[in-house]
């Protein structure tokens, strides 16, 4: 990809409302050059829990508006569970609420069948 190239995908803005189903929809498309620093450190992380040694920090994704956060949760769902592993989405109910936050989420996606593979 150009760096032409890159700066138009960049300058793209979607007005869509992110909900739930955009996260745990199949994903059609991805161009692994964008954020690719972002998606090795990722992977880098499922790694070292997969090998069980170390139990690694995880990472919080953050930007503007539109540079792509939901598509690499997708993305990084896609990868983890074709691996078999698990992805849980966290949304917090309140601000100092995160341990309950994290249970009602794992509790969520079982009950509807999307933390598992």
């Amino acid at each position: 990809m150009t760096e032409e190239e890159r700066l138009a995908l960049s300058r793209v803005q979607l007005n869509l409302a992110v909900s739930d189903d955009d996260v745990w929809s199949p994903l059609e498309h991805h161009v692994s050059e964008l954020h690719a620093n972002v998606a090795r450190e990722v992977l880098a992380r499922f790694d070292v829990a997969e090998r069980g040694r170390e139990k690694p920090i995880g990472v919080v994704l953050e930007g503007d508006r539109g540079v792509g956060k939901t598509h690499m949760l997708r993305w990084v769902r896609q990868e983890v569970q074709s691996r078999g592993g698990f992805f849980f989405l966290v949304k917090f109910l309140e601000g100092g609420e995160f341990w309950h936050s994290v249970l009602h989420s794992v509790v969520q996606a079982s009950s509807a069948g999307r933390a598992t593979s």
